[in-house]
């Protein structure tokens, strides 16, 4: 969009002279409108507000440094240029003190000169403007974070027009564990996006810099408008095209419901923001950018199923070493870490299934490499799929080991203890069960497993115990005569020995 230009002279020869110099400037100007007097130019000028004015200082009724006193007085911020065939210092002093920005001798005047002019101008209003801009980005901004507070209004549009907020955001990437300098943040100059040229009959109010790579724009629609979904669509690209111009990743844009009434912007603003938290469930698509309309992803948001139970039944079958029906339930376990929860929901849950698996493959010595809690990911797709692999090769290693290492004593040693560790037995009892001396059974089983079978009995009722706390079981007397220990001094004590918490503060923090 170039420069608009309204030029005042009561001389229609001058304003013609003018309006060709301008074209011979090669700039991009818009003249948007002229006038004869003084009279008729200020409220038009006060009206249209166009970049500069260029008024002549001699004419009659009201002379141009009359005119810019009334203008400057009601919008200080209007650029000014006074022309006038001579040079007075007296002139330039009025002229200094009502606030004109400058003045331009008629007898100098060429198309050269006009584009000098034009030029240092072109920098001043951008200046300028990205100042107001910022003052306006902090009202705005301190309006859309309201209920709706009609103090912090500030004046939005016309009577009956339709307003629409444009939430716009760089895709997340996913993480298990929050690290500093996950985000990097975009030079993008809000005042750049307002200045755009918008497809006709939307009209960009303002743009704010909500977060880092998180932005809100306000858009005006006439009332009655045909191709509405195809105009905003074009208003987005107009924005995504100046971005990638700056070599800008894209951006997911959410299109809130229309409003007729100012009031109700920042309710319309949430649940447009709101809804960004969700897009991640998309998958690939989501870290690729695109258009969403607010009413068409609300589904999105749904009723979340608690994870608790799936996750310990899961987790179950890991210790079981089940790992085949393990590998069947995965989808579905990620399907409901999707269902409901946004982004930060999703990645809590996901982080705990990893959590798990980290845990069982540090306590049971398994030659793998613990998964990286503080790496990103791009999409679900790319987590789960990690998360799946994880868990393959964990399979794998202790299907390795079951086969290569593991002696026939070892093997039955640990499935009977995994049968009756809620009894009250003893390695004697798991010895003569199996046919073998208990010396003998101690020897094998600790070279083997490079664990005393006392400790791997105790490990394994322990782990059975956190089991029944995160289905739910919450009274201790229940969960150590289920789970085969002596008495529930013996069982706190060893599991805070374990743990590092009491049994208390366990079920406390998975309530």
């Amino acid at each position: 969009m170039g420069i608009t230009i309204y030029i005042v002279d009561d001389e229609p020869r001058a304003i013609q002279y003018f309006r060709r110099l301008l074209s011979e400037t090669g700039i991009d100007c818009n003249i948007a409108g002229t006038a004869s007097n003084g009279v008729k130019a200020v409220p038009e000028i006060l009206r249209m507000k166009p970049d500069i004015v260029f008024a002549d200082m001699s004419m009659p009724v009201m002379d141009g440094l009359q005119m810019s006193q009334e203008i400057l007085e009601k919008n200080p911020n209007q650029k000014i240029i006074v022309l006038t065939a001579y040079k007075s210092f007296e002139f330039v002093q009025q002229s200094i003190k009502i606030g004109v920005t400058d003045y331009v001798l008629k007898n100098e005047l060429s198309s050269a000169a006009l584009r000098e002019l034009l030029e240092r101008m072109t920098g001043i209003l951008y200046t300028d403007g990205e100042k107001l801009s910022l003052i306006q980005q902090h009202n705005y901004k301190q309006f859309l974070l309201s209920e709706g507070n009609s103090e912090l209004y500030p004046n939005i549009g016309k009577k009956r027009e339709r307003i629409v907020t444009i939430s716009f955001m760089q895709p997340r990437k996913i993480t298990l564990k929050h690290h500093k300098g996950q985000e990097k943040r975009q030079d993008i100059s809000c005042y750049e996006l307002e200045k755009l040229e918008y497809p006709k009959g939307i009209v960009c109010r303002c743009i704010v810099e909500m977060g880092v790579n998180e932005f809100a724009g306000i858009f005006c629609l006439e009332e009655f408008m045909a191709e509405e979904i195809s105009i905003i669509r074009r208003t987005v690209e107009s924005i995504q095209k100046k971005l990638d111009k700056k070599d800008i990743p894209p951006f997911t844009y959410v299109i809130s419901e229309a409003t007729y009434t100012p009031l109700d912007i920042p309710a319309c603003y949430r649940k447009s923001r709101r809804m960004q938290d969700y897009l991640y469930s998309y998958g690939s698509s989501y870290s690729h950018g695109g258009i969403y309309w607010q009413e068409r992803i609300q589904g999105l948001v749904s009723e979340a199923v608690p994870m608790e139970g799936w996750r310990a039944a899961f987790l179950e079958l890991i210790e079981e070493e089940n790992f085949e029906v393990a590998k069947e339930e995965l989808p579905d376990i990620f399907k409901l870490a999707r269902q409901g929860r946004d982004i930060w929901e999703y990645s809590e849950e996901m982080h705990n299934i990893v959590r798990n698996l980290n845990e069982y493959v540090a306590r049971n010595h398994i030659d793998v490499e613990p998964c990286n809690m503080t790496r990103s990911y791009e999409h679900t797709q790319e987590l789960e799929g990690m998360v799946s692999e994880y868990l393959a090769e964990i399979s794998d290693k202790v299907e390795h080991v079951r086969e290569k290492n593991y002696s026939r004593y070892t093997k039955q040693a640990i499935t009977y203890m995994q049968e009756h560790y809620t009894e009250d037995i003893a390695v004697p009892d798991i010895a003569e069960a199996i046919g073998i001396s208990e010396g003998h059974l101690r020897k094998v089983f600790k070279q083997e497993t490079d664990l005393k079978i006392i400790d791997f009995l105790t490990d394994y009722r322990l782990e059975k115990a956190k089991r029944y706390i995160q289905k739910g079981e919450h009274v201790l007397d229940a969960i150590w005569k289920k789970t085969g220990f002596a008495s529930a001094q013996y069982f706190s004590y060893v599991f805070k020995k374990k743990e590092g918490i009491s049994p208390r503060d366990y079920i406390k923090r998975n309530l």
